[in-house]
């Protein structure tokens, strides 16, 4: 199974950076319409459903959840006052696939319907991505899990995971699968075999990209 490239258009590099510099910050009360002004216009639906967690060096007000790595996007009303200048006015991305763009729309109920739906599927993805790295761990042990890390670093090929270098990782991947879901996966049904493959990946590119490297300084800060 492939585990990395989920699909998607991705947000420009100036959005992106803009959310790079933002994570790792200590997230303060946010007030969309200090950051930004009140002519933005956020409906009250998504302002009062979600935390803002709008900064004036992103393009437009921003909503999401403490736990969540998922982002609902308010732009401007007025087409020409949009940074972007896109025909959406909503948008939802998950900013550690480099901001990519999950939903784009016009209609704020719809985009709140949009973040939940995957918000709940990043949720679970990260579990599936957890129980992997703690059953890869607990196969490799913890100085391979060290070496793997810093192979990945180095290495040039995304489509590349150096946990096959210590061990069959697929089969590890798979029980994690199996763990979460309560399942095993569904490799011969064509129909849910694309959906398998997809949370497979996503949740893959979540612990390579982001949680490994969590999980490598919570080991670190241990020690110390």
């Amino acid at each position: 199974m492939r585990y990395g490239g989920l699909f998607g258009v991705r947000l420009t590099q100036g959005l992106i950076l803009s959310i790079q510099t933002r994570i790792g910050e200590n997230l303060m009360e946010c007030n969309w319409k200090e950051e930004f002004d009140e002519s933005y216009e956020v409906p009250e639906i998504i302002s009062e459903a979600l935390l803002d967690q709008s900064w004036h060096n992103n393009i437009c007000p921003s909503f999401s959840n403490d736990d969540d790595e998922i982002t609902l996007w308010c732009e401007h009303p007025d087409f020409d006052q949009r940074e972007m200048q896109e025909d959406y006015r909503y948008s939802v991305s998950v900013w550690y696939d480099d901001g990519r763009i999950l939903w784009t729309g016009n209609d704020p109920k719809e985009a709140l319907q949009a973040y939940e739906f995957h918000a709940s599927e990043y949720r679970r993805d990260k579990k599936i991505a957890l129980e992997f790295i703690r059953l890869l761990i607990e196969e490799i042990g913890t100085d391979n899990f060290f070496e793997m890390l810093n192979r990945n670093r180095f290495e040039m090929d995304s489509g590349v995971c150096h946990s096959h270098d210590f061990c069959d990782a697929n089969m590890v991947m798979d029980q994690a699968f199996t763990n979460v879901m309560g399942r095993e996966t569904d490799v011969c049904d064509g129909i849910n075999d694309a959906n398998d493959t997809q949370i497979w990946n996503r949740a893959w590119d979540m612990a390579k990209y982001h949680l490994f490297y969590e999980e490598e300084q919570r080991m670190k800060d241990k020690k110390e």
